[in-house]
């Protein structure tokens, strides 16, 4: 959960004494002095991402010490998104000490895999790759995003002159793009990333995003255009351009680790149709089962196919304390098998239904995985409480 200590450990080191400095320094600036020792000490948690505001926190902290020590629920704790940033906005500071985040880049390391299981011509065919990504933000929404693949190991049908060698990890720069996300009134967030993707296409994509105040339904748009810096290909066939214009929908049940997506429209080959999504969560795992139909360009049929896949973090629990560069491993690592349905054959999928998918989008960056929501935090409140001890743990050992 992200930064879930940080509010225990706000509440273990707030003390009367805490507030009744915050009053005086109140009382110099302004000739009043609007805290009152021994009554409530409410305490505001504003969650920064990149610069912007996403969400907020209140609680009293004797409350939540109690609840921290002793597992007794805090009645006054409360979230939300939408306050988050006209209240930091309208912050007036007494005191204020902040690390700029410009130029302190992540390198997040992770696998990639490209596979064929259970095909006509093999059980596992693979191509193993290192993704080396620097994300580096700049100013409040805005980050520079570099991607290089380096090799590891395929299959023999990888190799050249193979039968997938055309989908091989190349040991190359795959991925260069300038992001510039915005924080609009009435839980909305839109991204705007241009640049090269893809290994071979330059373009740009907007996702636009919009959460209920209590983060149960989430309606989203992604339009996006890329154009190959090749005209042909290896065997003399024009590149056509990818482009997409699709629209989604996630209904979010927290209290049962389940939500629920839909999407439709163009995805990037041209090809018209729409997914159906059940996601499970285990903790940060997510297990998902999706059901595409979709019409190629130019076919007048649809076709069917039922994937199940499996995303899972691989980064420690705790990262690297952040510095100029902080080395991590990534949010989540995708495994996913696919298949036909309601057809004699069950020929491979030419790439219906794809999308831009960028590691940097909105769910992922902002959203915390699509969990960042009020709704999420009351039915998970006593992580909040394990985040802190693990914290406690993890320091003093």
């Amino acid at each position: 959960m992200v930064r879930a200590d940080a509010l225990g450990i706000i509440a273990s080191k707030a003390s009367d004494g805490a507030f009744s400095d915050l009053a005086k320094l109140i009382k110099k600036s302004n000739g009043k002095a609007n805290i009152q020792q021994k009554q409530e000490q409410n305490v505001e948690l504003i969650l920064l991402t990149n610069g912007l505001p996403m969400f907020a926190v209140n609680t009293e902290t004797q409350c939540y010490r109690e609840f921290i020590q002793s597992d007794i629920p805090c009645k006054q704790l409360s979230f939300n998104t939408i306050s988050a940033k006209p209240n930091f906005d309208q912050t007036t500071w007494l005191y204020q000490t902040m690390n700029s985040g410009f130029g302190r880049s992540q390198v997040i390391l992770s696998p990639a895999l490209n596979h064929r299981t259970a095909t006509e011509y093999g059980f596992f065919d693979y191509s193993l790759a290192l993704a080396a990504n620097l994300y580096t933000p700049l100013w409040q929404g805005s980050a520079v995003d570099l991607r290089y693949m380096v090799p590891i190991d395929n299959s023999d049908d990888f190799d050249q002159g193979g039968l997938w060698h055309q989908q091989a990890f190349e040991n190359k720069l795959d991925r260069a793009l300038l992001h510039q996300a915005f924080k609009l009134p009435q839980n909305i967030i839109t991204q705007f990333s241009g640049g090269y993707m893809m290994g071979g296409y330059w373009g740009g994509i907007n996702e636009t995003q919009w959460y209920s105040p209590q983060g149960d339904h989430m309606l989203g748009f992604e339009a996006s255009k890329f154009i190959s810096k090749d005209e042909y290909d290896a065997r003399e066939r024009k590149i056509a351009d990818k482009q997409s214009v699709l629209a989604n929908y996630t209904y979010s049940l927290p209290e049962y680790n389940w939500q629920l997506g839909l999407q439709a429209g163009e995805y990037f080959q041209g090809d018209v149709g729409a997914r159906v999504t059940s996601s499970h969560w285990l903790g940060d795992t997510k297990l998902s089962i999706n059901y595409l139909t979709s019409k190629a360009k130019g076919s007048s049929e649809y076709e069917d196919f039922v994937a199940v896949s499996i995303a899972i973090p691989l980064t420690p629990w705790r990262d690297m304390k952040p510095n100029y560069a902080q080395v991590r491993g990534i949010d989540q690592f995708v495994y996913s098998l696919q298949t036909r349905v309601g057809e004699s054959h069950n020929n491979l999928n030419s790439g219906l239904g794809a999308s831009s998918d960028l590691q940097h989008n909105i769910v992922r960056q902002y959203e915390n995985r699509g969990r960042l929501s009020p709704a999420y935090f009351k039915a998970n409140t006593q992580r909040l409480r394990n985040a802190y001890i693990k914290y406690v743990k993890v320091t003093v050992e």
